[in-house]
């Protein structure tokens, strides 16, 4: 089927910036925070930040849900990892976001934020009248709004402040207040940025991107990433909100939202699923910005990590956080590589039907190699230097991945 005959409609969005701001952060959980790749989303302003959710939703007509990319006629462009490494900030190489969901996540809340058994089961979510596996992001707050930060537990507070962004931001979901414990493993200072966090954001809001277009009206994970992606590729949506100036400082999401958060207040400014689609539909490869993080000045501005990292946009992986799951179809939209067909190795490593298995509370549920599927997508990402479409590129440092006891 077409993609855009799906009609899509989106009445919502998880992610609540407004409630991440709303923690005033201690100035030495800052000065920890400010060690690590998350240090860029503190620099959000505060307030609530409003969607323009009829372009959204008429954006993902256009999504085709197997393959995993847009489609405008005969263009095909993919939010990918390079997308995410120029708006987020967020690593896109490292360590896979996988591993053990314990049964009982009372221990690893114990371990994690210094607190007691008794105090770890209050943190818990109730749904439908029993305790979730989930931790309740206001209770998170409220509990640790009323501990003193001090040299001893600061480590515990910087890990429930992140856990906090995680939930409001990153990986929402519909529930709106909870957040998985499964994190907190990953949330070690010294340790952190060595963890792929912009490609497990990307298969978070890819998996939420397909169950939209199958007819949920809420979009879960970093909805933002996926505004500020449709702003940087795509001249008609920016003509429409008379945005002529582009940002250029690093990340990209921060630059957008200066740009637009006045903006988006106002709700007679925001337009109609009809003028986006129209716009969208109406599009020509001269509307599509298929090389955006070339224009001057932003190269200039990629940190050294990252530079180090740029092989990865060229991966044909699976993008992974746990048990969601996306394709990274670099085989199919390489032109936004700034690729040429002579520059792409032909056919190979085809991806698997995506099959998809939802959390729960099996015992010690190791998700890197749950089934065949999830082994499969974990073991291409483990050698994920092998799977590079562009040839002759070369993955300039060792590969480490995710090694959970």
């Amino acid at each position: 089927m077409d993609p855009e005959m799906v009609f899509v409609d989106i009445t919502s969005f998880a992610m609540k910036l407004n409630k991440f701001t709303h923690w005033t952060v201690d100035p030495r959980v800052k000065e920890e925070v400010e060690k690590t790749c998350f240090k860029y989303f503190m620099r959000f302003p505060e307030g609530k930040l409003n969607m323009p959710n009829k372009m959204i939703a008429a954006l993902l007509r256009f999504y085709e849900n197997v393959e995993e990319h847009f489609v405008f006629g005969d263009t095909k462009i993919d939010l990918g990892l390079e997308d995410v490494m120029y708006i987020t900030g967020l690593p896109i190489d490292g360590k896979q976001i996988s591993g053990i969901e314990p049964k009982d996540p009372i221990d690893t809340i114990v371990n994690h934020l210094a607190v007691s058994p008794v105090e770890a089961n209050d943190l818990l979510l109730y749904h439908n009248g029993k305790k979730s596996h989930d931790i309740c992001l206001k209770s998170l707050e409220d509990k640790f709004k009323n501990i003193a930060v001090t040299e001893e537990n600061v480590n515990s507070h910087v890990k429930a402040y992140l856990l906090f962004l995680l939930g409001n931001l990153l990986f929402t979901t519909s529930s709106f207040d909870s957040v998985s414990a499964i994190y907190l493993p990953f949330l070690e200072v010294h340790d952190i940025d060595s963890y792929a966090w912009g490609e497990a954001v990307l298969a978070t809001l890819k998996v939420s991107m397909n169950k939209v277009r199958q007819g949920n009206k809420t979009l879960n994970g970093f909805a933002y990433l996926l505004l500020v992606f449709a702003f940087e590729r795509f001249k008609c949506l920016r003509k429409i909100f008379e945005l002529n100036i582009l940002p250029s400082q690093f990340p990209l999401m921060l630059g957008w939202v200066n740009l637009t958060f006045k903006t988006f207040k106002v709700r007679s400014l925001m337009p109609s699923m009809t003028t986006c689609y129209e716009k969208l539909r109406e599009m020509t490869d001269e509307d599509v910005d298929l090389l955006p993080y070339k224009r001057d000045g932003l190269e200039v501005e990629l940190p050294d990590q990252f530079k180090r990292q740029s092989w990865m946009v060229y991966a044909k992986v699976y993008t992974i956080c746990f048990n969601n799951i996306a394709k990274h179809p670099v085989h199919i939209c390489w032109k936004q590589l700034g690729l040429e067909r002579g520059h792409v190795r032909k056919s190979f490593g085809n991806f698997k039907r995506i099959n998809l298995q939802e959390r729960g509370p099996e015992k010690d549920k190791d998700w890197r190699k749950f089934n065949p599927f999830y082994t499969n997508c974990n073991t291409r990402w483990t050698k994920r230097n092998m799977f590079l479409i562009k040839k002759d590129v070369i993955a300039h440092e060792p590969l480490v991945n995710y090694v959970q006891v």
